[in-house]
């Protein structure tokens, strides 16, 4: 009939001040904002698996055959990346690297996660249907849910994330390099690979 009503902030409050008052109201909120966050991050990786496949198995298989390797790699990575950007401040003329070496880092986290999202969602779906091969699609769906919902957890979800940060950097870097280079590395630190099955 062309009106227009609009009940404001205030109204609100003032209809229901214990809700918006709560510790309740904001703890619902903040929960809503981590969840809009952990999807637009499972959005970001599902992109990069449908940019970059062959990498993401890549990845995938070297978190499969040296998930300490990849763990490991991971860490020292993490650990390197504030030396070298201070490196590149004190020489004043790579500055402008610094920005390209945070966007590597996170390429390689979001590859990374990428390939423990495909890992986690095939074992997931050959335990629930063995019989069943799952798509790679299906398969990183699955796995970025499942891997999402962990992070969520409020006491562990911070040990989750960074465990899956660190094994997916470390998986990341050792996709670019060949096997030679990874069966070096691996004799040093000792351990044989896990067995592997073709995606």
């Amino acid at each position: 009939d062309g009106q227009a009503n609009c009940v404001t902030g205030d109204a609100a409050q003032a209809l229901a001040p214990w809700m918006l008052n709560s510790s309740a109201f904001s703890a619902f909120a903040a929960q809503d904002k981590h969840l809009l966050v952990k999807f637009g991050a499972s959005a970001i990786v599902l992109l990069v698996f449908l940019l970059f496949p062959m990498r993401v198995r890549m990845a995938h298989d070297r978190v499969e055959r040296h998930p300490g390797l990849a763990a490991f790699v991971g860490a020292i990575a993490a650990i390197a990346v504030i030396p070298l950007a201070i490196l590149l401040a004190i020489t004043i003329v790579g500055i402008p690297l610094i920005l390209l070496e945070l966007a590597a880092v996170f390429a390689g986290i979001w590859l990374g996660t990428a390939a423990i999202a495909l890992l986690v969602g095939r074992r997931l779906t050959e335990l629930v249907l063995p019989a069943t091969t799952p798509s790679p699609l299906w398969a990183l769906i699955l796995g970025l849910v499942v891997v999402s919902a962990a992070e969520t957890v409020p006491v562990l979800g911070w040990f989750v994330t960074a465990l899956v940060w660190l094994v997916g950097l470390g998986a990341s870097i050792l996709a670019f390099l060949g096997t030679a280079p990874i069966d070096a590395i691996r004799t040093r630190i000792g351990g044989p690979p896990m067995p592997t099955r073709p995606i």
